[in-house]
């Protein structure tokens, strides 16, 4: 099966690897400027964790493809290592999800203990599932086949595992875009997009296994999850743009807020509770930036965010 891997290995990775590129650069972008308004909260660090790991995967691929075209073996750890590098890119961006739709660093400073436990839970099975298909199509297949990892007892475990991880994500997105009336737009469209994204693998696997013939699966199945994971952090990085245009930028509270009522306890952690009372449905992102900054702490030397456009503005 390595020779048909090749066949679209190493345009598909190297196309992955630029495009990942650009998406990290601009990530370190976003880093510089949300650091300047104090915005650079951790769930943005775990999508640049996630990011900066996927993209270490993706060059790696194409190291290992390019070398394959070029001498018709190469080394096999290059691909192991790679394998495992993106099962630790794909358990945090699953577990960004799962806090984003809690409302962590959007509407709450932290995760309550049921929350904290499911997200873990979630990754924690996520991670070993994809490592024992690691593990099981190294192993166990034949290599003479033409099968890849989904073909197996831990790939079909996986894939039902998008299953009662898109239900959690989905029931949490409603249940806090209707409680926070002034982020439901931003739920309603990472509800909606991120929807799609957990269901395309299993279905795309499921209609490979019953339609696509055996020689086609893999490559079909490979281009199109990369398809599909290189679209997740694209759409992410669209709306953490931080622009005044932008009206699905998700934080508008300071990351020292989060961070000083993080250590506060649960029943003190209704801050949000208070400040997210609709007192107009048409204000702006920086109208509610300035309504959150009244709450940062008295003789706090932060300057308010009047305007979005503020943010690129070097001084």
């Amino acid at each position: 099966s390595s020779g048909i891997n090749a066949e679209y290995g190493m345009e598909m990775t190297i196309v992955s690897a630029v495009v990942m590129s650009f998406i990290f650069s601009g990530s370190i972008v976003y880093c510089y400027l949300l650091q300047r308004r104090r915005l650079y909260h951790s769930t943005f660090k775990i999508f640049q964790a996630s990011a900066g790991t996927y993209l270490i995967h993706c060059w790696l691929n194409a190291i290992y493809y390019c070398w394959y075209g070029a001498h018709g073996t190469a080394p096999r750890v290059l691909l192991m290592v790679s394998s495992f590098i993106e099962v630790v890119s794909c358990s945090c961006f699953l577990g960004l999800l799962l806090a984003f739709s809690n409302g962590y660093t959007i509407v709450s400073a932290s995760l309550t203990l049921c929350g904290f436990g499911v997200l873990l839970t979630f990754t924690g099975f996520f991670s070993l599932l994809m490592f024992s298909c690691l593990v099981w199509e190294e192993n166990v297949f034949d290599p003479a086949a033409v099968m890849y990892r989904y073909q197996s007892f831990p790939g079909y475990l996986l894939n039902g595992l998008y299953l009662p991880a898109w239900f959690y994500f989905i029931v949490n997105c409603i249940c806090t875009g209707l409680r926070y009336s002034r982020k439901r737009k931003f739920y309603v469209a990472l509800g909606l997009f991120y929807s799609i994204w957990l269901l395309a693998l299993p279905l795309l696997v499921f209609a490979a296994n019953s339609i696509i013939p055996d020689w086609l699966r893999m490559k079909t199945v490979g281009m199109s999850e990369q398809v599909v994971w290189l679209s997740s952090y694209v759409y992410l990085l669209i709306i953490f743009t931080p622009t005044q245009s932008n009206k699905q930028f998700p934080f508008h509270l300071r990351a020292t807020k989060v961070d000083l009522e993080s250590t506060k306890e649960p029943q003190d952690n209704n801050y949000l509770q208070e400040t997210m009372v609709v007192t107009s449905r048409d204000r702006s992102p920086d109208q509610e930036s300035r309504d959150y900054e009244e709450e940062e702490e008295e003789g706090s030397s932060a300057t308010p965010v009047d305007n979005y456009a503020d943010i690129f503005t070097v001084t």
